[in-house]
């Protein structure tokens, strides 16, 4: 019998590519609304009548969205990769802080009950504004930065449980994606954010690939793999986001998943780290091969731009822009709080973060800031 594997899929170009690498496997796939991505009886049933029709090996998250229930399947059936209780500390917020509140220095967080009850304690500190966000969630998505009476108002008609966070002085953000391999990072990328993202939305804004010399990067990069080590990750890849202030780093927030909106294709063509095809892999249980050298030289990246007037071929005679993906929209994205609604991914290449400025600058009516405050992705 052939190995099969199941693939919750959500139709994504770099997932495709990096499956069909694997020939020798048979993908059953499903996808919503004909099957919800969830721990729901019918679900479950459906689930169960494939497995008993077809029985799968391996069970591939293809989404931040479906990574927990993919870990809930594989807890279920018993197969290798991540199991429910690892993708719970990295897809819920509570749990991941809870789980890492000892590795790494994180803004203090609450659950949302908790807060309401004892609103004034909560409140006591020197912060002015709060985050509230949903326990699971990518991007900054159905995430609101309010003032303490905004947040107090919030939750008396709140009916859902969500993640109360204070708000801290940051100067910069920054993420680091990167492969794991026997438990140890194999390689990584530092990149920085030209705007918060919270404050960023319906502004262009751009991620760009820092150099492996920056003075950050080594401090990111312990930071990375105390978390694998406490997640038990052998073998995959992670996104890690961090903040700046003066000469420390604190910690954002750790998927077990590649970066979207372009990052990851963004590092696949400018350092040739292929985060889809490692996280394809390691659900797989294959090998990750061709891992690059961990030096980088910078500076690339990809732009997110907004502005509906201008078409890919302007973006193309842009100095320093190799390459522009035009996005689709959709109506259930645009419903959500805080998702983008980009037109184009521009993939760009600069000589110094001062050009990237520049490019990033003609495409934009706001110049990036520098200094801020931490606003959550």
């Amino acid at each position: 019998m052939s190995e099969r594997a199941l693939i919750l899929d959500t139709h994504k170009i770099m997932l495709e590519q990096s499956i069909n690498q694997h020939q020798n496997i048979d993908y059953i796939r499903v996808s919503e609304p004909q099957v919800y991505f969830a721990s729901q009886e019918k679900t479950l049933a459906k689930i169960d009548n494939i497995m008993n029709q077809t029985p799968f090996h391996y069970v591939v998250a293809s989404s931040e969205s479906n990574m927990a229930f993919a870990g809930f399947l594989r807890s279920r059936y018993g197969l290798p990769g991540l199991n429910y209780e690892q993708a719970l500390c990295v897809t819920n917020k509570w749990r991941m802080r809870k789980c890492l509140e000892d590795e790494l220095p994180a803004p203090r967080c609450w659950l949302s009950g908790h807060f309401y009850n004892n609103f004034a304690q909560c409140t006591q500190g020197a912060a002015t504004h709060f985050i509230i966000k949903p326990l699971s969630s990518s991007s900054c998505q159905n995430v609101e930065r309010l003032t303490v009476d905004q947040l107090y108002q919030k939750l008396t008609h709140l009916d859902t449980l969500m993640l109360i966070e204070e708000e801290i002085d940051i100067e910069e953000e920054f993420h680091l994606d990167g492969i794991v391999n026997l438990s140890e990072i194999a390689v990584a990328c530092l990149s920085c954010y030209s705007l918060p993202i919270l404050s960023a939305r319906g502004q262009t804004r751009a991620s760009i690939h820092l150099p492996s010399s920056h003075p950050m990067f080594s401090i990111a990069y312990s930071m990375a793999q105390r978390a694998i080590t406490k997640l038990a990750l052998k073998q995959g890849v992670f996104h890690m986001e961090v903040y700046r202030r003066g000469e420390r780093l604190i910690f954002g927030e750790i998927g077990l998943r590649p970066p979207g909106v372009g990052v990851a294709e963004s590092l696949l063509r400018f350092t040739g780290v292929n985060l889809w095809q490692a996280f394809v892999n390691s659900q797989l249980l294959r090998p990750i091969n061709n891992i690059p050298s961990q030096d980088y030289h910078g500076y690339s990246g990809v732009i997110g731009v907004y502005p509906e007037r201008l078409r890919a071929s302007d973006l193309l005679r842009l100095p320093n822009v190799v390459a522009v993906s035009e996005l689709e929209k959709t109506r259930h994205k645009m419903t959500r709080t805080g998702a983008h609604d980009f037109r184009y991914l521009a993939f760009a290449s600069c000589q110094s973060l001062a050009e990237f400025h520049n490019l990033i600058n003609q495409l934009s009516d706001s110049s990036p800031s520098t200094h801020v405050k931490r606003e959550v992705q």
